[in-house]
């Protein structure tokens, strides 16, 4: 099973439930409404729907469900509210199952803007949200998933990179994770080089085929 999607299943379907790691929003950018209770936000009773549905792999079903409490979540409580992040790992782990990688892929690059947004001053979860989104692309370029090659490396690349400045600006640097993603910046570059190089050639054959073409019908 990709790392990616083992990952959200144990803290989706955990007793404790992404919430509990979650634990309490570091930024609030839209506040519910005065004795709004977590019981009567709309979209948590929406969630509670599509998730008995997926226990019962109805996930075609909890699909639109989940898709109206993502909605609404993002109308009542802003753009960059933490209430979407758990919404967003259901979606993920029902588009996964019908290996809808594409709209994996969008759901992804919308929890990295969000860890970016929320954890900004909180370099533990912001490092460990980051994380979460490479084991995708890491599970995308190992298995496949999608074919795009090229993006999955780029976006690779760039998270190593910022996990690497928050491990690196930490009061007591992990000299091993420095390394490690060290590591996997180099392999990122090489693996995007070769890329390149092989496209240049491809283009060189292609411009060279053209010029034989137009030289034969000036012939």
């Amino acid at each position: 099973m990709p790392v990616f999607l083992a990952s959200i299943r144990k803290s989706i379907f955990s007793g404790a439930g992404l919430w509990n790691w979650l634990a309490v929003a570091v930024l609030v950018l839209h506040s519910p409404a005065s004795g709004q209770s977590r019981d009567s936000f709309p979209a948590d009773s929406l969630l509670r729907q599509a998730q008995s549905l997926q226990e019962q792999h109805e996930h075609a079903a909890a699909l639109p469900i989940l898709r109206r409490a993502l909605d609404l979540a993002r109308r009542s409580r802003g753009l960059y509210h933490e209430d979407q992040l758990d919404i967003l790992y259901h979606l993920i782990e029902s588009e996964s199952v019908r290996a809808n990688w594409e709209q994996v892929d969008d759901y992804f690059t919308l929890l990295q803007s969000l860890y970016l947004r929320l954890y900004a001053d909180d370099p533990a979860r912001l490092e460990s949200g980051l994380a979460r989104v490479g084991d995708w692309h890491a599970d995308a370029l190992r298995h496949g998933l999608d074919g795009r090659t090229v993006p999955h490396l780029r976006q690779a690349r760039r998270l190593f990179k910022l996990r690497l400045e928050l491990a690196e600006a930490a009061p007591r640097p992990d000299p091993g994770k420095v390394e490690s993603l060290r590591g996997n910046i180099r392999i990122a570059e090489s693996r995007l080089g070769l890329y390149s190089l092989r496209d240049s050639g491809t283009l060189h054959e292609q411009r060279e085929q053209q010029r034989e073409l137009l030289l034969s019908s000036l012939r």
